[in-house]
């Protein structure tokens, strides 16, 4: 599945007009955790859209898809530094790592219409702010929901990681 790695490289584009992927994506917990959240929620999206059963991807499969993402988008000098530091995340259950997870599969199931909850918090203060934005002209021919999960994207990965 190249939907993980795909949506992965998207991220890791937008950074270009910010300066370039800080260094911080490569070892903060938040950060990985975020990453790989994106990937594995762009598995279960792609998954469902096949109507496949997530159970047809067992863990170990599941995580060579998202190991696969991350090898796309880290130097590869770094690649097993990178991918031995999330496993630790991963192992130790690390909050900062769980909540980047979160963070971003709520953030993906938004865009793809799968969640919306007007009453999130987070939700609530991206489409308050995809509006403001929208209103300057920022957003401009973008869907509504695109407009929201951009400024999602942005309250909950880029403005915390750079």
């Amino acid at each position: 599945m190249v939907a993980a790695g795909d949506a992965v490289e998207r991220l890791f584009r937008l950074f270009g007009p910010l300066g370039g992927v800080p260094d911080k994506v490569w070892s903060d917990p938040y950060a990985m955790g975020w990453v790989t959240g994106y990937a594995n929620t762009a598995v279960e999206i792609y998954a469902g859209a096949n109507h496949a059963s997530l159970g047809d991807l067992d863990n170990v499969a599941r995580g060579q898809i998202i190991s696969a993402g991350w090898e796309r988008v880290t130097p590869k000098d770094r690649q097993m530094e990178v991918l031995r530091r999330c496993q630790s995340f991963v192992n130790s259950l690390d909050p900062e790592y769980q909540r980047g997870f979160e963070a971003a599969k709520k953030t993906l199931l938004y865009e793809a219409g799968f969640q919306d909850d007007p009453n999130d918090l987070d939700i609530a203060s991206a489409t308050k702010r995809a509006n403001m934005l929208a209103q300057g002209g920022l957003y401009e021919g973008l869907s509504e929901r695109s407009a929201v999960a951009g400024s999602l994207t942005a309250r909950l990965f880029y403005e915390v990681v750079t």
